[in-house]
């Protein structure tokens, strides 16, 4: 399986957390056989913002994508259809 998008080095994260955060990727990609993806910055607009990020990533539809929106507090799950089927974006 190719590397998903990763977490971007514009994202405010130092190298160690984002070498820490890509760790956890590959390991949950290994594990579920999905891609993962993770977006650290602003989500204009919260979950449709997260949304539009995800349905622009890599194979949208096997991807798992953890949006991070550090001065809202927010984060944001999204799942695409086949992951969907086995994990879900509800708390």
């Amino acid at each position: 399986m190719a590397p998903a998008a990763r977490v971007p080095p514009s994202s405010p994260v130092s190298a160690e957390q984002r070498a820490s955060i890509e760790a956890a990727l590959a390991a949950a990609e290994r594990a579920s056989g999905l891609r993962f993806a993770v977006h650290v910055g602003p989500l204009e607009g919260g979950r449709p913002a997260a949304e539009r990020i995800h349905a622009a990533g890599e194979e949208p539809a096997r991807t798992v994508l953890v949006a991070v929106d550090l001065k809202a507090r927010a984060i944001e799950i999204v799942t695409g259809s086949m992951a969907a089927r086995r994990v879900s974006d509800r708390s």
